[in-house]
């Protein structure tokens, strides 16, 4: 739509499109518009603003230093003045004269080139405008990258209104041409815009067609006002349409459209299904039932199936159909590669992670956790048992480390949690069982609840009555106890109503 050497008159139309074309484009050198008021300049490198002058009182880096607090009134004119005489740039004067560097200038420099953006998208009617190819800014510039398409949007979010957007729609017989990258940016932009696109404007195959006409809008809910912003910011181009830009895919015979639709609902069915169910299979299905069922699925699926017949879009998913029905076959058909799924699939239903390198990073913290645990490092082990557990949540073992490491830190304070995490401990895997009950009694223990802990040793006493940890801690209890019993009342309880609360 516009070229390096192009000039013209600005209308209200043209101004915000440039801006949009200098994005797409990536455009690099000066856009220069004249007008009454003012020049304004502004400087691209690859589609972003870098830098922006003008000569209107009101814009440009010095007038946005006075707006962000920088500078008074009273300097505002002074840098002015001695710029006029010396022949330098303002910006130049204030770096020198009011040490006004790096940060300051920066700012300065975005909300100038943003107020600039926002006026040639809502209020830069006559005058003219001209791009020129290699103009670089001068002495005392300071270099920002600035996305225009951004600032655009932004700008013309606020000014367009659905009535505005439905004239300029019947005005004009507009047709979209866009890059896909191009599409993306501005996906990327309008998910940052108050409620502006909650749709992408694209095909059901989500590619981006090279054209297509605005009759669209009759087939959606997208708003006339953000229709239009899409053309801005796609910088458009008034053209009729040309026989190879056709996107609207060719209605079939009756056959064909209950071919395609008949894809379309397996493709649905199937693309984030598990390998059993494209199978149409029991988790326990066996060798022969695996055979049957991808011998009758790849004779209706496969592309011999539908000779003759004009599929349109559906014969990609026809082929993914097919490739995820072989994929199941080969992985079901594989004891090791059933056994490996199985677990995958276990292991995302549970919401356990499957990477590798997640699963491994959490084991090693676990076993860094353990040798400061035996060392008595509760400290050191609390933060990666904490980390071993939010990466990975289906390990007992790490709940139970977890727990106890808790209560050696944070006392009674963490007593009610780390019980109940001993009992998800123990629901998740009953192997752990006589580990939980030790911990319990560990736990107890440390918190002197004597009785308690004594409870949960001889219930592993019971299991296992060898089990050395519980012997020794019931020994550690009668030796604390009897000291205890030393030091109270002159007529001491025995062991047996200290334990038991019973004579």
């Amino acid at each position: 739509m516009f070229a390096i050497g192009q000039s013209g008159s600005l209308t209200e139309k043209i101004a915000p499109m440039i801006l949009a074309w200098t994005a797409v484009s990536r455009y690099s050198g000066n856009v220069t518009i004249t007008q009454e008021s003012g020049v304004r300049s502004f400087y691209f490198l690859n589609g972003k603003v870098i830098y922006v002058t003008s000569n209107h009182p009101e814009e440009g880096i010095i007038a946005a230093l006075v707006r962000l607090k920088k500078l008074n009134n009273e300097q505002y004119k002074a840098i002015y003045v001695k710029a006029h005489s010396a022949g330098l740039m303002p910006e130049a004067i204030a770096q020198n004269d009011y040490d006004i560097l790096g940060g300051a200038l920066k700012e300065a420099e975005k909300l100038a080139a943003r107020l600039l953006i926002r006026k040639m998208a809502t209020d830069m009617d006559g005058g003219s405008y001209e791009l020129t190819a290699g103009v670089k800014p001068g002495n005392g510039s300071v270099l920002v990258e600035l996305d225009p398409l951004f600032d655009l949007l932004t700008a013309a979010a606020d000014g367009i209104s659905d009535e505005a957007a439905k004239n300029y729609f019947n005005q004009n017989n507009f047709y979209l041409r866009a890059r896909s990258d191009t599409w993306e940016k501005m996906l990327a932009v309008f998910s940052s815009l108050r409620g502006a696109l909650q749709k992408p404007l694209v095909l059901p195959d989500a590619e981006i067609p090279p054209a297509y006409s605005l009759d669209i809008i009759d087939k959606t809910d997208i708003s006339p006002r953000s229709l239009l912003l899409l053309l801005i910011a796609a910088a458009i181009v008034p053209s009729a349409p040309r026989e190879d830009d056709a996107v609207l895919e060719k209605p079939g015979t009756e056959q064909e459209e209950a071919a395609r639709k008949e894809i379309h609902e397996e493709y649905q069915r199937i693309k984030e299904a598990d390998y059993f169910t494209v199978m149409q299979l029991p988790d326990n299905a066996g060798e022969e039932q695996i055979k049957n069922s991808y011998l009758a699925l790849a004779q209706k699926w496969h592309l011999d199936s539908f000779a003759g017949l004009d599929l349109g879009s559906a014969a990609k998913e026809l082929q993914a159909i097919f490739a995820k029905i072989n994929e199941a076959k080969e992985t079901l058909l594989d004891p090791k590669k059933r056994e490996s799924y199985i677990f995958f699939l276990e292991r995302t239903k549970a919401g356990l992670p499957t990477d590798v390198e997640v699963i491994l990073k959490a084991e090693d913290n676990f076993k860094r956790a353990q040798l400061c645990i035996e060392q008595g490092k509760y400290q050191v082990a609390l933060p990666l048992l904490e980390e071993a557990v939010a990466l990975n949540k289906g390990e007992a073992d790490f709940w139970i480390a977890l727990a106890l490491s808790k209560v050696a830190v944070q006392g009674e304070a963490a007593y009610k949690e780390a019980m109940e995490m001993l009992q998800k401990a123990d629901e998740m895997d009953k192997k752990f069982h006589l580990k939980v009950l030790l911990t319990k009694g560990k736990i107890e223990l440390l918190l002197s609840h004597y009785k308690e802990a004594d409870k949960y040793y001889s219930e592993v006493l019971a299991i296992q009555p060898e089990n050395e940890v519980a012997q020794r801690d019931k020994r550690l209890i009668t030796s604390r106890l009897a000291r205890k019993m030393a030091k109270e009342a002159k007529e001491p309880k025995s062991l047996k109503e200290l334990l038991t609360g019973k004579k």
